[in-house]
């Protein structure tokens, strides 16, 4: 309902998506949040801030930038074939403790 509406009226404000759909205005941030919803530019009012930098983003938690750096942090740059992948191996192979 409030995805049809937004893409019906792009540029509507959070207050006209919230007062047309009957969604709370913090629904309506938080399904942004979540990725479910997406502004239409980040000066929009539904824009919503990286909370790593604080830069305006059209959707999700983190911007593009943050990622990227976040991404490069996280996998050594020596090892070039982990780059972007998920690693479970370990974790599958070692027997669950209780409590776990």
């Amino acid at each position: 309902m409030v995805r049809d509406y937004v893409r019906d009226y792009p540029e509507a404000t959070v207050m006209e998506v919230s007062r047309e759909t009957g969604v709370s205005v913090a629904r309506i941030y938080e399904l942004v949040r979540q990725g479910k919803l997406v502004a239409h530019s980040p000066d929009s009012d539904m824009a919503v801030e990286c909370v790593v930098c604080g830069r305006r983003i059209v959707t999700g938690q983190v911007c593009d930038q943050c990622r990227r750096e976040i991404r490069a942090k996280s996998v050594p740059a020596s090892d070039e074939r982990l780059k972007g992948r998920l690693h479970l191996e370990s974790r599958l192979r070692r027997p669950r403790e209780k409590g776990y």
